[in-house]
Order: structure tokens, then sequence, then C-alpha cells
């Protein structure tokens, strides 16, 4: 079924689908004359020549590469971060080691402060667990109070 596109030039779709057939039955037909013959035959053969590109690409897809570049190892990330850091004037790179400092402190206290938390939680389930046993468990062993 055709419709009038907006340069009103005619569309034709294949009968077998609504979408159109890159070659075959789709092909733009001029609505009047003068389209005809504004059209030379190396721009219709290059326009042929480049849907018939366009057709071999989508039926005949390239495979999509799943496979990721590798990590950076430790070693290359390394050296990536010594030649930076030669290559700082001598107060970039006394700036480089006080903000290395502070990230390195502030890392090792929340290691601490993490451990102190499971040792806290450890304390108070083993307070739990000893309450429990003392106060509850003996009641419930002994119907006579």
């Amino acid at each position: 079924m055709p419709f009038k596109a907006h340069d009103q030039t005619e569309v034709r779709y294949n009968h077998k689908s609504s979408v159109p057939s890159l070659m075959g039955d789709w092909s733009p037909i001029a609505s009047s004359s003068n389209h005809r013959k504004l059209m030379n035959p190396q721009e219709r053969q290059k326009l042929e020549r480049q849907l018939q590109d366009l057709e071999a690409q989508i039926h005949h897809p390239q495979p999509l590469q799943t496979s990721t570049p590798d990590a950076p190892s430790l070693k290359s990330v390394y050296q990536q971060l010594t030649l930076w850091y030669q290559g700082l004037p001598d107060g970039g790179k006394m700036v480089a080691i006080a903000v290395g400092g502070v990230f390195a402190l502030t890392a090792v206290s929340t290691v601490l402060n993490l451990v102190r938390l499971a040792f806290t939680l450890a304390a108070v389930g083993v307070l739990g667990f000893v309450g429990y046993k003392l106060f509850l468990a003996s009641k419930s062993s002994n119907p006579n109070p």
C-alpha cells in the first residue's frame, strides 16, 4: 500500500510485511515527472548500490564482539602511577604524598572501625547468650520456683 512521504515521494511496501524491503518492492517512485528527470542514471546506480550494501548488512549482520578487554594488572597500574608521579613537579609530589597519606589513614581507620564493630557485636552476642542461659533457661528447667 503506497503512501506519500514528506517530500511528496510515493513509497510502496512489500506485500509480506509492513516494513519496506530495501530491494524488491521498495523503491521510491516520483509522484511527478519532474523528479524522474532530476535523477540521472549514475545517481540511480549509486543509490541502488548503497541499498544493496545496506541490505547485505541487514541480512548478514556482523557478530557482536562479546569479549571485553582484560583489566589492567596491578603491576601495570603501579607502573602508570609511578610514571605519573615522576612527571609531577616537586610541589605536586608533596601534595600527592599528603593526599595519599590522608587516603591511607582513612582506609586504615575504616578497617579498624569495622574490626571494632565485629568485636562489639561478638561481645553483645556472648553477653546475650550468657544472660539467656542464666535467667531464662534456668527458669524453664525448674518448674517449681
